[in-house]
Order: C-alpha cells, then structure tokens, then sequence
C-alpha cells in the first residue's frame, strides 16, 4: 500500500544483512559504495550515514542546489532519504523504524536518530534525477521544501502538508467509520451477524482504500469519519497516510455536500466521492471518473440497486445532494434530474454492485470466484 515508510519497514521485516540501506528508485549508487557505508559505520559514534547528492542535471542552479544540500548536512546534520541512507540492522531495530507517513517520514527519522549518535554525510556522491526540480523550478521547488519543513516544526498535520507538496489538484473522499460490531452494515448484520457483517466491513474499507493508492491521477485522499472523537481508533486502525476529516452533522446529503465544500476549499479543482462498500470498485474506476470530468461537469458510477457508488464533480453543486431520499431505487433517476435541471454536462462510468444485504455479498463472493477462475 501507499506511504515510504510503510514499505521501507516492509523491507526490514524481510531483510537479513548486518546494515541497511535505503535506497530511492530515481537514486543511483556510487562505486564502492558498499564499502564505503560499511567503513563509516565500523566507527562505534557513528548512528547514521548518508552520501553526499548530486542532481542528474549540469548548470549554475544545480550545482548551489547540491552545495545546499551539502551545508545542510554539516551544519544540521540532516540527510534526506534521496542520499541512501544506512544503518545497523540492530540500531534501526533499537532505536525504531520510519513512521507511517505519507511525507517527512526520512526527515523525523534522522532527527531522531540524532539523539543516539553521530550522523556523517560522505563526500561520494549519490546522483539523483532533477525531474522535480525541472518541473517545480529550483528556486519555487526550494522555497517550497522550506515552507513544508517549516510548518512541519510548527505541528501542521504531515498528511495536510503532502497535499501541498505534491500539488494534487484532484480528491478522492471516502466515508467511512470505525468496524464496530452492531455499528456498520446494520442490514447485512440481520442476516449474517453483527460480527460477520463488522468484518466484511472491514476488510471493503481496507480494500477501497487500497484501490485510492493505485490511482495513475496524482490524488490526495480525504477519509471522512465519524464520531469525530474517533480519530485516534481510525489512525490506529488505517495508518496516518490520510487526510482525515469529521463528517459534518445532518443526513447523508448535508453530509457529501460539506464534503465538496470542504475539498474545494482546501484547493482541490475535481473531488470524486465514494463509499466503502463496493468491492467490485477498482482503481482504474477511480481514474476514469477523473478522466471524464476533464470533459464533463459530473461523474456518477451507477449501483445495481439503483443509487450510486460515486460522484464527482468539478465544482460544488449542493442542489446534487439537498433533500433526497436516501437508501431508495429512485436515487439515481432524480440525481441525474437535477443534473439535467443544473445545465451540467454528465458522464456515467460502469455500473457495479454495493454491498448492503447478504444477497449483495453472495453475489459479489461468487463474481470474486469467477473472476478467479478466469485468471
């Protein structure tokens, strides 16, 4: 799933060497590198080393970009995750691993090793692609990384500040709340069982929320919550790679509607809702409501039972979401009437099926065995 840190820990549970190394995909080693770290790290003091960067690129702005990278080393003593980064097996072990942050996670990870030795920058360099700085411009690129450190020291959320460093100009928001028995899929519970319907619950969460980071579009997703005191049972349960938010009050219309308000408040120019009780629901789904609102006003993915398991837009439309009857066949008829009332320009993506009664989950266990045989 999604998130640096996550995986690189992945990496460690699987790994078997004296040291660690951590190495970016657009990062290419120096040669002898492997005895260079391990000459650094035969020094007792030592807790962390890195190498020395180097954009891909030749000119004025890049050279002073390296040699900035370079003072930070020396006089902060603080590497970022694109100068190979390695350590002992054991320290990372003893001291803890990164953090499950979509952001920063290489930036707290030194500073905290910081308080257990001496962290060394070598003079081989690591030679780094510049297709950020490329795109972004050196200078903005640079004032930006320092507005994000910044704020970061200041206690602004990671997650938040992600959104602004990768400049995604799409959401996704998904609702969802925590998996307690008796709480979630009440209809499915009649059948199967509050324990049984918790768990499905459950793992269609999980799944749709993997589905949001295998997007192609460059996305930020917003996990929409409820109660709002539960934050720290969702983080635990999903990790902090989201951005999360507490539903608003009212039905499930005033609800999606402050959503949108919120998502295009925060500087979004398309957001795309969904629930999570589609299993069907995959990402490429996901990229083509985004791919269609580049020509159309309103995205919809019809369900079977005659509502829908996403919307989007590229502006806010309350009139979209005010005063319907929820959980009905007639969901869908009447949002496509206001569309057409709006003047807005739809598009209809696949139709799929939500899970709401055992019928549901059949239907959809026997599509997975289907589609599994087929594969």
């Amino acid at each position: 799933r999604p998130g640096r840190g996550y995986q690189m820990n992945t990496g460690v549970k699987s790994a078997s060497g004296e040291f660690l190394l951590f190495l970016h995909a657009d990062t290419q080693l120096p040669k002898g590198w492997a005895e260079c770290a391990r000459n650094c790290l035969r020094d007792p003091s030592v807790i962390l080393g890195a190498f020395r960067f180097r954009p891909d690129q030749k000119g004025l702005g890049y050279r002073l970009l390296e040699c900035g990278v370079w003072l930070r080393c020396i006089i902060h003593r603080l590497p970022y995750g694109d100068q190979a980064l390695f350590v002992r097996m054991n320290d990372f072990r003893r001291i803890g691993g990164f953090r499950d942050w979509p952001l920063l996670e290489d930036v707290e990870w030194v500073e905290r090793m910081k308080d257990h030795g001496r962290i060394v920058t070598l003079r081989q360099r690591v030679i780094t692609s510049a297709v950020r700085w490329e795109k972004g411009g050196i200078l903005k690129r640079g004032l930006l990384n320092r507005s994000i450190l910044r704020e970061y020291r200041q206690g602004v959320p990671v997650a938040e500040l992600s959104h602004r460093y990768r400049e995604n100009k799409a959401a996704v928001i998904v609702f969802c709340k925590h998996p307690d028995p008796g709480k979630v899929k009440t209809r499915l519970a009649k059948t199967l069982g509050i324990q049984r319907a918790a768990t499905i619950y459950k793992d269609m969460v999980v799944h749709t929320l993997l589905q949001t980071g295998r997007l192609t579009t460059p996305a930020t997703t917003l996990v929409l919550f409820q109660p709002s005191e539960d934050l720290p049972r969702m983080q635990a349960w999903l990790g902090s790679h989201w951005i999360y938010i507490p539903q608003a009050d009212g039905d499930l219309g005033e609800k999606m509607a402050a959503s949108m308000k919120h998502a295009f408040a925060m500087g979004f120019r398309q957001a795309v809702i969904i629930g999570s009780d589609c299993p069907s629901l995959q990402s490429f789904h996901i990229d083509k409501a985004f791919e269609k609102l580049k020509v159309s006003d309103v995205v919809i993915g019809p369900a079977h039972d005659g509502g829908y398991y996403l919307i989007g837009a590229n502006a806010i439309h309350s009139e979209l979401f005010s005063d319907m009857e929820w959980s009905t066949p007639g969901v869908l008829a009447e949002t496509m009437q206001r569309v057409e009332k709006l003047n807005l320009t739809p598009s209809l993506l696949e139709t799929l099926r939500d899970v709401d009664t055992e019928e549901d989950f059949c239907h959809t266990e026997n599509a997975k065995i289907q589609r599994s045989k087929q594969g």
